[in-house]
C-alpha cells in the first residue's frame, strides 16, 4: 500500500508510537514486543487523502487486511491488545471469524 507520509515515530524506547502504513511498519517490528496496537483506519473509504484514492476490490483489501492482522498477531505480547477503531461498520473485518481465530491462539483481544 502506498502512503502520502513517512512513517513518523513519537516517544521514546519503552514507550513509542509509530504512525504510517500498517503492513510496512510492523513488519520492521520484532515479534511478541508490542503491548498495545491502536488502529484508527480509512482503509478503503473510496477517500482521498492527501491525493491517495483508497479504493480497493473487496477481495484484494480482505487479503490485506489479514496479512496487516497476521502481522499484529506477530508482534503483540502474549497479553496484548490490538484496538481496532472502525466507526462505519462495513469492513470485511466484522464478518469474519479470521481475525478472532489469530487471536485466540495467544491470549490477545481484539477490540473493534
Amino acid at each position: 500500500m502506498r502512503t502520502g507520509c513517512e512513517p513518523t515515530r513519537f516517544g521514546n524506547e519503552a514507550k513509542t508510537i509509530i504512525q504510517g502504513d500498517a503492513l510496512t511498519e510492523l513488519k520492521k517490528i520484532p515479534a511478541e514486543s508490542v503491548d498495545l496496537i491502536f488502529a484508527d483506519p480509512p482503509y478503503n473509504i473510496g477517500k482521498n487523502f492527501d491525493g491517495l484514492i483508497e479504493a480497493w476490490k473487496e477481495d484484494l483489501f480482505i487479503d490485506w487486511l489479514f496479512e496487516v492482522i497476521a502481522e499484529c498477531h506477530r508482534v503483540l505480547k502474549k497479553a496484548g491488545q490490538h484496538v481496532h477503531h472502525e466507526q462505519h461498520g462495513k469492513h470485511a473485518l466484522y464478518r469474519s471469524p479470521v481475525p478472532q481465530a489469530f487471536y485466540h491462539q495467544k491470549s490477545h483481544r481484539l477490540v473493534i
